[in-house]
């Protein structure tokens, strides 16, 4: 079947109805492939010159139900497939504050633990990692560590709130030296 050219006239403005119109500058009808079957498509063409035609809805290619499913399944697991994930932690303290300086670290699938520090901002990104379950653990002097279990996919932000950790202090207080007895010796 050969493929008629599309018209660039204005087909709103030319006479007609919604299965064809009469383009008066070139003195042809313009058809509406989508008003007619394959079969009647094609018989248009039989010897005839077609000047264009314009293209409606049902040009795209037939899809069967088989098409459909296997589309919608592979939408739905496709960000299963993909080899890497992205997880991006924000480490505040119970105020809400970032908490620069401390230290992440995750260990996911593949079992080889990165490890990053937050920045100024309290962010700490992993890029590369397996899908899969993962742990992160986090750590800063003075406050609690954090150890969470999380199955990561895709690209994940996860937000880590430190507790202020147990304060210690110690006091040493050093022996008190012996007094020295001085015996003086005088001279002889």
């Amino acid at each position: 079947m050969r493929r008629a050219k599309h018209c660039p006239k204005d087909l709103a403005a030319m006479p007609g109805d919604e299965k064809k119109r009469f383009c008066a500058d070139c003195s042809h009808y313009v058809y509406a492939r989508s008003a007619y079957t394959d079969a009647e498509w094609a018989a248009l063409f039989d010897g005839q010159r077609v000047c264009g035609s314009w293209w409606g809805a049902t040009d795209a290619p037939t899809r069967t139900r088989r098409s459909v499913l296997a589309g919608s399944l592979l939408t739905t697991i496709s960000p299963l497939l993909a080899e890497t994930a992205t997880l991006r932690l924000r480490i505040v303290d119970a105020t809400g504050n970032a908490v620069p300086g401390a230290t992440a670290t995750a260990t996911c699938a593949n079992g080889t633990p990165k490890t990053r520090s937050a920045g100024t901002d309290g962010e700490a990104v992993f890029s590369g990692m397996a899908y899969g379950d993962c742990v992160i653990q986090v750590t800063q002097p003075g406050f609690r560590m954090v150890r969470q279990t999380l199955i990561l996919t895709g690209q994940q932000d996860l937000l880590v709130r430190l507790e202020v950790g147990e304060i210690t202090m110690g006091i040493v207080i050093p022996p008190t030296p012996k007094k020295r007895r001085w015996r003086w010796l005088g001279r002889g």
